[in-house]
């Protein structure tokens, strides 16, 4: 499903990462909507993916473009036991071809779910406010 062009708007990253840093390197970048809602992907150290850094969770803003809602694929994929980070990486391709700057989709939270954005260039969409 394509969703119109978004606005501007503040996110927030949780990260472990051992340095500290302004600009993101990776390919693909994770948003939530609220701080409580990043925390635990800075906390948790399978959310964390391992990363054994200073938790914390950064503001970020993200600037305007097309997003693509992944959502049913993720559900779809979740109900398979495919792995997930497959599914997105390969729908980040294909989306990237397509002209989109973003993934989202439905997330479980800490209380209820939330949609997570995913930024496909976060090199050039994405500004850590310090």
């Amino acid at each position: 499903m394509t969703k119109p062009k978004t606005v501007s708007q503040i996110f927030y990253h949780g990260t472990a990462a051992e340095n500290d840093f302004l600009v993101f390197d990776g390919e693909l970048i994770y948003l939530a909507p609220s701080r409580i809602e990043a925390r635990p992907f800075a906390e948790n150290t399978i959310l964390a993916k391992g990363k054994k850094g200073k938790p914390r969770v950064l503001k970020v803003q993200a600037t305007a473009g097309r997003v693509k809602d992944i959502d049913e694929i993720v559900t779809d994929a979740i109900f398979n036991d495919d792995d997930i980070d497959e599914v997105i990486s390969a729908e980040a391709e294909q989306a990237r071809d397509q002209g989109y700057r973003y993934l989202e989709f439905g997330h479980p939270g800490t209380k209820d779910n939330f949609t997570a954005r995913i930024s496909l260039y976060p090199k050039e969409d994405l500004i850590i406010k310090i």
